[in-house]
């Protein structure tokens, strides 16, 4: 596994760190928010830069049904986050005092809706990625080839997580919030921190295991179908990964 690969993942990785801790403004503190949202726009940055192979493979090779709802996520979870980005950069008068023009009402909304629809899609996003990951870890390991019961005791535990995750989701009222059922969003501010975390972090694994496993059956039937998933190109791996279907930047 290159270097640059692990770079990387190593983003993807601390872009989820980040947003499950913007989602906890109420734990950290506003000064604190507001430096994490600068950090995440610098890593949105640095993400989109590392990925430009892939803007440039845009046009090229077959659009199958798989590629196109990667592109689909991506787009979105693009959109989402520089609605959060310019959004909170808004908010915190960086575009000078918004009252005057009207907009803060509009800003707030944006915020919110950048959040609870940026979350889930940033998580779905990691999940296509997540076969990089496990990769990665088993050849730092040692072991490039995962025994059937390590594979079946991973799915059997992320599944149990996700249920959980399901649960966490309608707990928290993200889609009263998605569909901006309400201008505010209302915070715990005596929950535990670490409670917290571990919520975000099961709804975050949900959504890493309906992509990665809804990724696989993807495969499985379009294989059963003689189709195939496109042409294979690489993306700094030691080998070529299908058609990026549902990599993305």
């Amino acid at each position: 596994m290159k270097g640059n690969v692990i770079c990387k993942i190593s983003i993807d990785v601390l872009m989820g760190i980040v947003i499950i801790c913007l989602m906890g403004r109420h734990l950290w503190g506003e000064a604190v928010h507001q430096r994490l949202g600068i950090f995440l726009a610098a890593i949105l940055i640095a993400h989109n830069f590392q990925h430009l192979r892939w803007y440039r493979n845009l046009a090229k090779g077959r659009y199958s049904a798989q590629r196109i709802i990667a592109l689909a996520v991506t787009a979105l979870s693009l959109a989402a986050l520089v609605a959060l980005v310019f959004s909170g950069l808004a908010m915190s008068n960086a575009f000078g005092p918004l009252g005057g023009w009207g907009l803060s009402i509009l800003a707030r909304k944006l915020h919110i809706l950048g959040a609870y629809w940026g979350f889930p899609l940033i998580s779905l996003h990691l999940g296509s990625n997540w076969n990089a990951f496990i990769c990665l870890a088993s050849k730092r390991l040692g072991h490039p080839k995962r025994p059937k019961a390590f594979q079946i005791a991973t799915f059997v535990s992320s599944l149990a997580v996700s249920a959980y995750g399901i649960h966490v989701f309608l707990k928290r009222d993200f889609i009263s919030y998605m569909f901006l059922k309400s201008d505010f969003v209302f915070f715990d501010f005596g929950e535990p921190k670490l409670n917290f975390i571990l919520e975000y972090l099961s709804i975050m694994i949900l959504c890493v295991f309906i992509a990665h496993y809804g990724s696989k059956i993807m495969i499985k039937v379009s294989r059963k179908k003689g189709k195939g998933d496109g042409e294979a190109v690489t993306d700094g791996a030691d080998r070529p990964r299908r058609m990026a279907a549902l990599s993305g930047p």
